[in-house]
């Protein structure tokens, strides 16, 4: 499930030796896109205290995976996006000490 939410936000088409029951587009819509970018910053940030280890590190290891595309997401004009975006650069920054380094 987070390999697709992420794959939805950042617009990566689908890795197709992933098994798994939903089958996203290779695109998803702006709409559809702020909402999953919205579903994984309550996820992370805003129910970060009910949210098992095992889940905050899986949505940590997709978005470290992706993080060129979160980076790209800072410009976004949908202001949903561009602040979620930065919420997870934060996150990157502070739990993936190698996508940190990456990033610079």
């Amino acid at each position: 499930m987070a390999a697709n939410l992420v794959r939805c936000v950042v617009g990566t088409p689908e890795n197709s030796e992933e098994t798994s029951s939903v089958q996203l587009p290779a695109t998803c819509s702006d709409l559809v896109s702020m909402v999953a970018s919205n579903i994984i910053e309550s996820v992370l940030c805003s129910h970060h205290e009910t949210t098992s280890p095992v889940q905050i590190t899986s949505f940590v290891d997709e978005l470290s995976k992706e993080y060129i595309g979160v980076m790209a997401l800072l410009g976004s004009s949908a202001s949903v996006l561009a602040e979620n975006a930065s919420l997870f650069v934060r996150i990157l920054t502070a739990r993936s000490p190698k996508t940190t380094i990456a990033m610079r």
